[in-house]
């Protein structure tokens, strides 16, 4: 996020093999009382490569979101689809129905969009091996080009005001 969006306010509440259940935990706290500008997550994959339909893991995001909305009534919320890696393309359908099953479920939560992403990352049909640093997470070129799909959903959907509200005003945690 720092490399990809300079200048960016981020929190991050993500951790390394972590689970929704891990990330639901940490996405709802906030050392502030001042609601976030936007909520931009990736989340699920891990849930799938443990053996979790693409269906049931949906369903606990969808989850999440209703939280995250309750929360934060009027912040945009964006989730991000399942990005195609060498070492989880076993997963690739169950990954594809996450990613329809996500759509549908939260196309009724207001300000809540899915960002569908990952096109950049596929060569000849299968995720290009040389944009990862191992064979699930990106390198710095993989990172670049998967934000290119986020940058531009976050600029159709927020207002100008709104991104500019996302800059660092304190040091990120």
């Amino acid at each position: 996020m720092d490399r990809d969006f300079p200048g960016w306010q981020v929190h991050r509440r993500g951790i390394d093999g972590a689970r929704i259940s891990q990330i639901a935990a940490r996405a709802l706290r906030t050392n502030s009382e001042v609601a976030p500008a936007a909520l931009l997550f990736y989340v699920g994959e891990n849930d799938i490569a443990f053996g979790a339909s693409g269906i049931a893991t949906a369903q606990k995001v969808a989850r999440l979101v209703g939280e995250m909305r309750v929360k934060w009534p009027s912040v945009p919320i964006f989730v991000i689809s399942m990005k195609p890696s060498p070492e989880r393309w076993p997963q690739r359908n169950e990954q594809l129905r996450y990613n329809n099953a996500i759509a549908r479920l939260i196309r009724v939560v207001n300000n809540a969009k899915v960002i569908n992403s990952g096109r950049y990352l596929i060569r000849n049909g299968r995720p290009d091996s040389a944009l990862y640093a191992d064979t699930i997470h990106l390198n710095t070129e993989g990172y670049a080009l998967w934000s290119i799909d986020i940058r531009e959903a976050i600029n159709r959907s927020m207002s100008l005001r709104r991104i500019a509200s996302c800059q660092n005003k304190a040091q990120p945690s």
